[in-house]
């Protein structure tokens, strides 16, 4: 990587000099984050940086072309790959991709709202995993309908880096963190996990049994837009999937698990099972409509009904 000319000031309080900005992504157009990123790293003095975007089988070539067009400068790398390999794989192997001595990995769907935010990242204190996590900044009255925007708001309060430090490792998100490049290379994502959801769990619980310093601050990237509930649906899906595949993995880590544990030893667990298969399509249709305010009892209640049903599969 080529380092910048120098071309601000302030530079001493950064305890990082070298990173690398990692933005996996499937099928989408993610110009704006890198438009925002770039923006940042032009300004930072003395620090080696790198932006790198890899298309995890993306087929849109609209949002490829997009994301290309941003990525013209010495300091960016458009990865493109034929195939899609999944959450995990396709993170691990930007990460061995990368140049910088910290890896800074943001979701595709992001975006930057604090004009500090990379050197935030760069001038805070001396830790093997830093997490900034995400906020919800979209409008209430145009995402009233969206169950994830709802299901976001609902869970806001646990995304602050205090309430995050009670439980520094079950607090842990992938959505936008910073890392050691030697320690995630020792300690990649579980690429068993091929489908969406809790890899980011098993990496936190990797951590605790390691007892690696990971440090929570309020450095947040913004949650400002939301899939279709049919398409929050199909991940929710696909996430129980993963959590029934993985539960020796994930054990108490997880809050569904734990619940579904308890619920086990009265053979509750066979009446959720029941239910699902009962009434989950039509709760399922319910919370998929776009027109009406979704209910998050019913999204939970259909949650652990349908892992009760995964497992019974099984």
């Amino acid at each position: 990587m080529t380092q910048d000319p120098p071309i601000g000031a302030g530079e001493a309080t950064l305890q990082r000099r070298s990173i690398s900005m990692l933005i996996p992504v499937f099928n989408a157009d993610c110009s704006a984050l890198l438009a925002d990123l770039l923006s940042q790293a032009v300004k930072l003095e003395g620090v080696e940086w790198e932006l790198c975007v890899a298309e995890d089988g993306s087929s849109d070539t609209d949002s490829i072309a997009a994301n290309e067009a941003q990525l013209q400068g010495a300091h960016c790398r458009h990865l493109v790959y034929s195939q899609n390999v999944g959450r995990a794989r396709i993170r691990n192997r930007l990460a061995r991709e990368a140049r910088g001595e910290w890896l800074l990995f943001i979701d595709s769907h992001m975006r930057v709202g604090k004009s500090d935010f990379l050197r935030t990242y760069l001038s805070a204190p001396d830790a093997e995993v830093v997490d900034g996590d995400y906020v919800v900044a979209a409008d209430a009255s145009e995402w009233s309908c969206s169950l994830r925007y709802c299901y976001e708001k609902a869970c806001e309060h646990r995304h602050d880096a205090a309430a995050r430090s009670k439980q520094p490792y079950a607090g842990f998100h992938t959505a936008n963190f910073l890392v050691r490049r030697d320690f995630f290379l020792q300690n990649p994502l579980e690429e068993s996990f091929s489908e969406y959801g809790y890899e980011d769990v098993l990496f936190g619980a990797r951590m605790e049994q390691q007892e690696a310093n990971i440090l929570h601050i309020d450095n947040p990237v913004e949650f400002r837009f939301f899939e279709s509930n049919s398409r929050f649906m199909d991940k929710t899906d696909a996430a129980l999937r993963s959590l029934a595949l993985h539960e020796d993995l994930l054990g108490r880590h997880s809050r569904l698990l734990t619940l579904y544990s308890c619920l086990r030893k009265w053979h509750l667990h066979l009446l959720g099972a029941a239910l699902y298969r009962w009434r989950g399509e039509q709760w399922r249709k319910r919370l998929c409509k776009e027109d009406r305010r979704p209910s998050l009892r019913l999204f939970n209640a259909y949650r652990f009904f349908c892992f009760c049903a995964q497992k019974q599969k099984r």
